[in-house]
C-alpha cells in the first residue's frame, strides 16, 4: 500500500498556479497546507484544487 505524499505551498504567486494545476493530475499526493504572507492569498489559492482536509490558511 502507498501512502499519499502531502505538499505543503510556501507563497502564492505564479509559480504556486502551476504547482497547483500539475497536483491536480498526480494520484499518489495531495495539497495539504498553504502558507502566505496575507492570509487573504493564502485562502485564495486553497479553492483552486481539492485540498484533502484543509479548512484553514494561515498567515506566515
Amino acid at each position: 500500500m502507498s501512502q499519499k505524499i502531502k505538499w505543503g505551498i510556501v507563497g502564492t504567486g505564479w509559480i504556486s498556479d502551476q504547482f497547483v494545476a500539475d497536483l491536480a493530475h498526480v494520484t499518489n499526493g495531495e495539497g495539504y497546507a498553504v502558507g502566505s504572507r496575507t492570509i487573504e492569498s493564502a485562502t485564495d489559492l486553497q479553492p483552486s484544487i481539492n485540498w484533502h482536509g484543509l479548512t484553514e490558511a494561515t498567515r506566515n
